[in-house]
């Protein structure tokens, strides 16, 4: 183990090079899903632990939805115990870093047992912890996915061990670690790491399926604790309800995005200018840097091992998943295949294709460090490749008007999928955009001239072997760092939030109602314990989905995440939104209905004076098949507290009420996962609770178990 120390050092004194900024401060590592999505849950979770609750509900989004099911706030996860220790903007910075120090770490052990080098490895696990990849969802705040990657190389090591020294007892500890993958709280990645397990090991021999599978059926075993709530609310989300290809290919791969394995700047950077290639930036980066390209090119070329099929292999592989609605034949085994059903962004399964990119080139690495007299043939190639692309990045950034690439980014911005600039550009904009891919095309020359030299000299023996590594690990981590440094920023924790002076004046109105936001970060409610209507959360119930589309004169299909309303609809009432937040720089549309309330410097707050109570008792029903129900609650003659809908004839016979006949209801307790109400009428009614309809939950009068109907198509 002492052999380790040195490279794991290394790994860990680059971490503080990169992330210094994170580590060494108080405030929250910059994302916007950090702040926007899982900040909000973890504060949530922590006050529901605090109050000694079991998380199985979170009220304050989306009129409530079940909190465990969702995953992504992995609260079953060992190692995110420090949000329960620290405070969590520390936690949440320690969580970032540290799971890509341990990415690093796993993918230098899994080189080390397929032979490589301590050097080739070490290389190996530089890359996969420095990559584009990983910058690319920080910026993205998508600390779930870099919860998951450490555990695919981990996973792998695992199941390589187990095959050479023939032992289940490694393919028991892989199991393990595929569980903990599972708890960290991001399913697609799992997804494609079973893929990655499966395909392994028959790379290996059919004879070793036996210990994939015993890893798989480890970890499903021991994850079924978080996979059975999943597994339940799934056919009551938009991901599991006949969600349209389109849908699920959003985010694939775009073939002309192998250009920033080259550029990475080439489209934007999302920082300086912003990106105007296709779909989102942070779902399509892949960059390794131009040494890993080269030595995985040399060693394709020179070195035909077992290792360089198998990595060359899975490369293709899951280049042509992230492909995704790019290929023709996608549709197909989107259909056929489990799980491709179930998760869009399909770019997200280049992070395989980067892994074994870094085993490629540690392995390329190991290789020539022993035997650089290989290096002869292929050093003309690099020397001719670096003459060519020099030319024609010399006419590229300083021979022509701009007048081609003006043409070629209308061309690109034109298309459907470019959805992160505001069209049409300026002129500004294009020129900006010009001169970043200029410094991207320049920049990757002199790594290829600075590459190709080292190697060249290595071949001469101008160097000695230290020097040469040495040499290796500057190119690699300049390299990497230049692109990404400038993702890694921090922000202070309640920066998207509304003032003090807003949450103190809801807080101090004892009522049961909830808000909805015009602005800020879509997760005001859980941060705060307000109940909200919209919200942001990594699935979303059908119907839910499906009246908020209503609302939004938007096609019912329409899948989201992000919910917000856009424009008043008198549902609005229903779904018990009292109060309405907005930077006091947003103007709303002046209704009899709506009441400004306060201002200050930053907010502003507005109440709906016709905010219809959290519950409330019918005495009358109107029973509609479910496609019906949305137009009818849609119709001006509609009165909520006249009458609900419902989609089967309930047992019970209503009479004439006398008039003035009032009923009284008090909702005497309203926590997670349990409401009591004390309702009093002189004739049988029907309870309304608008928070939304769940399976899970039961109801009982003076004691007794009734039925919890679906009201108004969304409610209790």
């Amino acid at each position: 183990m002492k052999s380790h120390i040195l490279p794991i050092s290394i790994l860990f004194f680059l971490i503080l090079i990169f992330f210094h900024k994170i580590i060494f401060t108080t405030q929250l590592v910059s994302g916007v899903d950090i702040t926007t999505l899982n900040l909000p849950l973890k504060t949530f979770l922590n006050n529901a632990l605090a109050s000694k609750e079991s998380p199985l509900w979170n009220p304050y989004t989306y009129c409530g939805i079940p909190f465990i099911a969702q995953i992504q706030p992995a609260v079953f996860y060992p190692l995110d115990i420090i949000f329960y220790i620290l405070s969590l903007p520390i936690a949440m910075n320690i969580c970032t870093w540290f799971h890509i120090f341990l990415s690093g770490v796993f993918t230098y052990f899994f080189a080390k047992e397929l032979g490589i080098s301590r050097f080739g490895a070490l290389i190996s696990g530089i890359i996969f912890s420095f990559n584009g990849y990983q910058f690319a969802h920080l910026i993205g705040g998508h600390t779930p996915i870099l919860r998951t990657l450490p555990w695919i190389p981990a996973i792998l090591c695992c199941l390589e061990r187990s095959i050479l020294r023939q032992s289940f007892f490694y393919a028991l500890i892989g199991g393990i670690l595929l569980a903990v993958q599972i708890f960290a709280g991001f399913p697609q990645i799992t997804f494609y790491t079973l893929i990655a397990v499966i395909f392994y090991s028959m790379c290996r021999g059919f004879k070793n399926i036996g210990f994939s599978s015993v890893i798989i059926g480890t970890g499903l075993l021991a994850g079924a604790i978080q996979i059975l709530p999943v597994i339940e609310i799934m056919p009551y989300t938009t991901k599991c309800a006949g969600a349209s290809f389109d849908y699920l290919s959003v985010s694939s791969f775009p073939p002309f995005n192998l250009l920033t394995f080259i550029i990475p700047e080439i489209f934007g950077d999302g920082i300086q200018v912003r990106y105007w290639g296709e779909w989102y930036f942070g779902e399509v980066m892949g960059y390794m840097g131009i040494l890993p390209l080269i030595m995985i090119t040399i060693t394709a070329c020179l070195y035909r091992t077992r290792l360089t099929i198998i990595c060359l292999t899975f490369m293709l592989i899951f280049m042509l998943i992230a492909f995704g609605g790019y290929l023709p034949w996608a549709e197909s085994y989107y259909c056929l295949v489990p799980g491709f059903n179930i998760f869009r962004c399909p770019a997200r399964a280049i992070v395989i294709f980067d892994l074994f990119g870094a085993i490629l080139c540690g392995h390329g690495i190991a290789q020539i460090t022993e035997n650089p007299k290989r290096l002869r043939n292929i050093l003309k190639w690099l020397i001719t490749l670096s003459v060519v692309y020099g030319i024609i990045t010399v006419w590229f950034c300083f021979f022509h008007d701009g007048e081609y690439w003006y043409h070629i980014i209308q061309a690109v911005t034109s298309l459907e999928t470019v959805i992160e600039v505001s069209k049409p550009l300026s002129i500004e904009f294009i020129t900006n955009a010009y001169y970043l891919s200029a410094y991207g095309a320049i920049k990757s020359l002199l790594w290829l001239i600075i590459s190709t030299a080292l190697l060249y000299l290595w071949f001469r023996q101008r160097l000695s072997l230290q020097l040469f590594k040495i040499g290796v690990i500057m190119i690699l981590v300049i390299d990497l760092w230049l692109v990404g440094y400038k993702y890694v920023k921090t922000v202070p924790d309640d920066k998207p939030y509304p003032g003090g002076k807003i949450i103190e004046f809801l807080k101090n109105d004892h009522s049961y109602y909830r808000i909805c936001l015009l602005t800020y970060a879509p997760n005001v409610g859980p941060k705060y314990s307000l109940c909200q209507a919209d919200g942001f959360e990594s699935s979303i119930s059908r119907r839910y989905n499906e009246l908020v589309n209503a609302c939004n004169n938007i096609p019912p299909e329409t899948s989201l995440s992000l919910v917000n309303f856009s424009r008043w609809h008198n549902l609005y009432n229903l779904l018990n939104i009292k109060y309405i937040l907005c930077s006091s720089n947003v103007k709303i549309i002046r209704l009899s209905h709506i009441k400004h309330i306060f201002s200050d410097k930053y907010s502003s707050i507005h109440q709906n004076l016709t905010c219809l109570p959290r519950a409330f008792i019918t005495h009358s029903f109107e029973v509609y098949k479910p496609k019906d129900v949305l137009k009818r609650l849609a119709e001006d003659s509609f009165n909520p507290l006249s009458s609900v809908i419902m989609e089967e004839k309930p047992n019970i016979v209503f009479k004439s009420m006398p008039a003035n006949t009032k009923d009284n209801l008090e909702i005497l307790k309203y926590s997670l996962n349990e409401v009591i109400i004390q309702a009093e009428s002189k004739q049988p009614g029907i309870l309304v609770l608008t928070d939304a309809w769940y399976p899970g939950w039961q109801a009982y009068i003076d004691g007794k178990k009734t039925k919890i109907h679906i009201a108004d198509y969304v409610f209790r």
